[in-house]
């Protein structure tokens, strides 16, 4: 089990460099968080009739909505976004 160091926290930055690192496809993740509109993919989710709201998800991919509408090439499984 590892150990969490809260007086060193890991930054975002740090767990990207890390992905980077161990990414042997060589993503773009600078892309993936750019050029959409996560707000409004969410407020989409949040109006559709397959959102669970108790739990953030969707019921048709069973995703877990708030990270998913940051993902570039995620899509709404219903064709929404």
């Amino acid at each position: 089990m590892s150990h969490i160091d809260y007086e060193n926290p890991v930054l975002a930055s740090d767990l990207l460099k890390q992905a980077e690192d161990a990414n042997p496809n060589k993503v773009d993740f600078e892309k993936v968080l750019k050029n959409i509109d996560p707000d409004n993919r969410y407020k989409i989710c949040q109006e559709c009739e397959h959102f669970r709201s108790s739990l953030r998800q969707c019921k048709k991919c069973g995703c877990f909505m708030p990270v998913k509408v940051r993902i570039s090439w995620s899509e709404c499984p219903i064709g929404k976004w």
